[in-house]
């Protein structure tokens, strides 16, 4: 699960299982939405988001609803995938 420490970027989480989630402001990147979330328990986890056909997204590109972020679990092998949501401005 994860949590924000930067909460102008993102506004939301859900960690619930089956229902991952995450609202982020208007015009939030993949940097910032990187930079802004970890790991509730600490471990390292990896990060990745994508777009609603799969192709990865990085830097300074801007987040739209239907991108999706896949946080791997330090083990390398668990992971969950958190819907995206723009919120208005």
């Amino acid at each position: 699960t994860i949590y924000t420490n930067k909460p102008a970027v993102v506004l939301v989480i859900n960690n619930t299982p089956g229902s991952e989630a995450v609202t982020v402001s208007a015009g939030a990147t993949c940097a910032g939405l990187l930079g802004a979330i970890k790991a509730t328990d600490g471990s390292v986890q990896a990060y990745a988001i994508t777009d609603s056909e799969a192709a990865p997204k990085t830097g300074t590109t801007a987040l739209v609803t239907g991108d999706t972020l896949t946080v791997t679990a330090e083990d390398g092998e668990t992971t969950a995938d958190y819907a995206i949501t723009v919120a208005a401005e």
